[in-house]
C-alpha cells in the first residue's frame, strides 16, 4: 500500500512539469495493467503545436511511455480558436 502511495506524487509531478502553458486538462483516468498503468487524459489547448509540444514532453518525462494521440478536435469559442484532445499513455513504472 505505501509502494502505490509513493508513486502517485511523481507521476502528478510529471505531469505537471509536462503541460504547456498554453495547454489545460480537464480529465486523467487511469487503468492498471500487468506492468504499471495507462493513462487517458483528455484537455484543451490554444494550438496543435501545443497539444504537440505535450505530447513530446509525456514521451521525455521520466514516468510516461508510448503516447498516443486518440483524437483532436479544432471549435471556436467567442472568436478564440481551441484544440480538445484526447492522448493516451503507458506509465514506465
Amino acid at each position: 500500500l505505501t509502494t502505490k502511495h509513493s508513486v502517485w506524487p511523481r507521476i502528478l509531478d510529471d505531469l505537471n512539469r509536462a503541460v504547456p502553458f498554453n495547454v489545460w486538462l480537464i480529465k486523467v483516468d487511469s487503468k492498471p495493467q500487468a506492468k504499471g498503468k495507462t493513462f487517458t487524459i483528455d484537455g484543451i489547448g490554444l494550438s496543435k503545436e501545443g497539444v504537440a509540444d505535450f505530447m513530446t514532453n509525456l514521451q521525455k518525462s521520466d514516468y510516461f511511455e508510448n503516447v498516443s494521440l486518440l483524437s483532436l478536435a479544432e471549435s471556436s469559442t467567442a472568436g478564440m480558436s481551441q484544440v480538445s484532445f484526447r492522448i493516451a499513455c503507458g506509465s514506465k513504472i
